[in-house]
């Protein structure tokens, strides 16, 4: 991620989520290891629920691209 700390990143909770990687190389595998694990570890993870504004405009499954 690109981020400056402690942006939010929003899921859509549809196709247009994406997955994150972290990526890390080494001239060993323990290094490369201990390079992932400590960069994992800095990230912070929230799950928090939006307020609901109105029942009527929410849906039971996420909508889907028009084909």
């Amino acid at each position: 991620f690109y981020v400056e700390p402690k942006a939010q990143i929003v899921r859509k909770g549809d196709y247009r989520d994406c997955i994150g990687h972290v990526i890390a190389a080494s001239s060993s595998h323990a290094e490369t290891e201990a390079i992932l694990h400590r960069a994992v570890g800095v990230l912070g993870w929230f799950i928090a629920p939006f307020p609901i504004v109105n029942k009527q405009n929410q849906c039971a499954a996420p909508h889907l691209p028009d084909s």
